[in-house]
């Protein structure tokens, strides 16, 4: 009987990830949740709801939805997705 290859990536969630962070390598989740929002970020984010929110010295991103951040990236990373998504074909409505 042959089982179906499973990707490693579902076998560990995101929430399983961060707590192991925590716990195991003692990292201090909440002082990163105040990193990220530091320098006035906090006060942006109702205001921006969707968008980006450049930060340090212009190489990090945070992508902001529904006024959270949802995600961070290097600015390298979000201007190759840009690239890649300006170069894909449009789709007619």
């Amino acid at each position: 009987m042959n089982c179906p290859t499973v990707s490693t990536d579902w076998l560990v969630t995101d929430h399983a990830v961060v707590r192991y962070l925590e716990r195991v390598m003692g990292v201090d989740v909440d002082a990163v949740r105040a990193k990220i929002l530091a320098d006035g970020r906090r006060d942006l984010l109702p205001k921006i709801r969707f968008g980006k929110i450049r930060i340090a010295d212009g190489s990090v991103v945070l992508k902001v939805r529904e006024g959270r951040v949802v995600t961070v990236q290097t600015a390298e990373k979000s201007r190759d997705r840009a690239s890649r998504l300006s170069a894909a074909p449009r789709r007619r409505k």
